[in-house]
């Protein structure tokens, strides 16, 4: 598709979305003038905010550029005996999908090493045609947070679950579950949602968390315990009457798979490393 289709999709999308702003019955409403203004400047609002797309929606001769610069980066220590065509099951979806991460570097490199991986005939039975789809499941900060994992894959990280406790009748409700402080260690640029980051790597398999309790490292919880971030909900549930709180202690780890897709999308070919798991305890 040439980029002249690609901006002429664009338009008929502002269209169509301007036509259902012009076609409101409200706005058509003379009797309520205050409501026409603001209709008004919703149809700018909205014109505005689809108009980058144009920019940010690749034609496939920025893709070809920018892909063909970023192999040769890539690739630049494979001889050239090695590489070979990619699986048209990874290339095409992976082409297709640079379209639309024109600004998220992270994501971007994460296509091109795929691409990479399986362009190289001792790496190629690592590119799993799933690791395309799961890409496009990841967030930016997702991405960092695969990226700050895969290089240290053997360690084990500390999570927790903050849980209030009624003291008469034990009941237990979780208040803050699988906290963690990766999203800080990783620069997120929204750390305080690694939480919802942790659980999606886990639903995609990448990552696992584990109930069981790393008990002869109980320093490492601490930092997590002491936090800012869980503070006002230490508080709240200890200024309730005849409740107190208390801490769940579990594990996060990147999964065999999600090993396998740091070194095809993340990490510089070279030998899979021995997993001799350790606990982050800094």
């Amino acid at each position: 598709m040439s980029e002249n289709q690609d901006n002429s999709k664009i338009k008929d999308i502002a269209g169509t979305v301007k036509g259902i702003v012009e076609n409101v019955p409200v706005y058509q409403d003379v009797l309520q003038p205050a409501a026409k203004e603001i209709g008004i400047g919703l149809q700018q609002a909205v014109h505005i905010a689809l108009a980058p797309l144009r920019a940010l929606v690749w034609s496939y001769d920025r893709i070809s550029l920018f892909v063909t610069s970023r192999l040769n980066d890539v690739l630049c220590d494979v001889p050239p005996e090695r590489i070979a065509s990619p699986d048209i099951s990874i290339a095409g979806p992976v082409l297709e999908s640079l379209r639309f991460v024109e600004n998220e570097e992270a994501l971007r490199d994460m296509f091109v090493k795929l691409l990479a991986t399986s362009m190289d005939i001792a790496t190629a039975g690592g590119a799993h045609p799933s690791f395309v789809e799961i890409i496009k499941n990841l967030s930016p900060d997702e991405a960092k947070i695969l990226i700050h994992f895969s290089k240290q894959p053997e360690i084990i990280w500390p999570i927790i679950d903050l849980m209030g406790c009624h003291k008469g009748t034990k009941e237990i409700q979780i208040i803050r579950r699988n906290f963690n402080l990766i999203g800080y260690e990783a620069e997120c640029a929204h750390p305080r949602r690694s939480p919802s980051y942790i659980e999606n790597l886990a639903r995609l398999g990448l990552a696992e968390i584990s109930e069981t309790s790393w008990i002869s490292q109980q320093a490492a919880y601490e930092p997590l315990e002491n936090s800012d971030d869980l503070k006002p909900y230490i508080s709240a549930i200890d200024n309730t009457p005849n409740n107190e709180h208390s801490f769940n202690h579990k594990l996060a780890r990147l999964t065999n798979f999600g090993d396998d897709f740091c070194y095809s999308c993340i990490r510089k070919h070279s030998t899979h490393r021995i997993r001799a798991f350790a606990l982050k305890t800094d």
